[in-house]
């Protein structure tokens, strides 16, 4: 009978342990991948923000073979009005031994580059995928990231039927002065009218509180009516301010007023009455009449 050598039996009996352990345990494994980033990010129309995300690769097995994973990082379903970073995009894990994790972190820069509805939430997805080794499956995991657009006032007012140097009105009468109020924010806003500077010789009414919608959700203009009733003349223009005070209706968190001003003369006059004008008429004509005679007569004598 022919001896076996020892080499050849220590050979087998690794075989034999190899297979047995092959056998008693999954032949492909997964990492375990986490993510860790904030799940809300409010932007303003072109600034730059940055988020970091902290991914965990971690394994609860042993490897065949000690193998290189390659994690790639990838934002998906990223809407047309933002633009997303990543910094790196891919790294490596070296999978050794049992029980073992790695933590990378991964900067995302975000930065809106059209303006958008302020406060309407877009869903955005952070892919991580890992490319697998020897024994180790591919993975592939998502994380969802909320982005919003924060509010930009932006409202203007103007005359519709402007006069220079200002606006006339009869004492005693009343006139209708239209305001073009135009929204220019990207959410509907509440409106709160001022008219300051007006003296006792004045009155004034008009809507002074009211909501105009974003080009987003509706017409964004309106048309303001102010009636100024000249109560006595004025000798003088004088200046008013018509003041506009607004916030976003639909405000997530605390957001102060912001104003803008529209400026304007007004003067006042008092009509002349019709039969002052015709003896004033009369008085010239009676004058200009004396004046011929005059001369006439004065011809006459010589």
């Amino acid at each position: 009978m022919k001896k076996l050598s020892v080499p050849f039996l220590i050979a087998s009996l690794l075989i034999s342990i190899f297979s047995a352990s092959c056998d008693a345990a999954p032949s492909v494994r997964k990492l375990n991948i986490d993510i860790d980033v904030d799940d809300e990010v409010m932007l303003e129309m072109h600034d730059l923000k940055e988020i970091t995300a902290k991914i965990t690769v971690s394994w609860d097995f042993t490897p065949i073979i000690p193998s290189t994973v390659t994690i790639d990082v990838e934002a998906i379903e990223v809407p047309s009005w933002l633009t997303v970073n990543i910094t790196p995009s891919s790294f490596d894990v070296s999978v050794v031994g049992v029980d073992g994790k790695v933590e990378k972190y991964v900067t995302i820069e975000l930065r809106a580059i059209e303006l958008v509805e302020a406060f309407r939430p877009y869903t955005i997805k952070l892919y991580v995928h890992s490319s697998g080794g020897i024994g180790i499956e591919d993975s592939d995991v998502y994380k969802e990231i909320t982005v919003k657009m924060d509010y930009r006032g932006d409202i203007t007012m103007e005359l519709l039927e402007f006069e220079y140097p200002g606006i006339e009105v009869e004492k005693g009468k009343t006139r209708e002065i239209n305001v073009l109020l135009t929204n220019y924010c990207n959410a509907d806003v509440r409106v709160y009218l001022e008219l300051q500077g007006l003296s006792e010789k004045w009155e004034a009414s008009y809507e002074n509180n009211f909501t105009v919608p974003s080009e987003f959700s509706g017409n964004n203009e309106k048309i303001v009516k102010i009636n100024l009733k000249a109560l006595d003349a004025t000798e003088n223009w004088e200046s008013i301010k018509l003041l506009a005070k607004y916030y976003p209706t639909n405000a997530e968190g605390n957001y102060t007023e912001k104003t803008t001003m529209l400026l304007f003369n007004i003067k006042a006059y008092e009509k002349t009455p019709e039969i002052t004008n015709l003896l004033i008429i009369a008085a010239l004509i009676i004058i200009i009449s004396l004046i011929i005679v005059a001369a006439i007569l004065k011809k006459a004598r010589r």
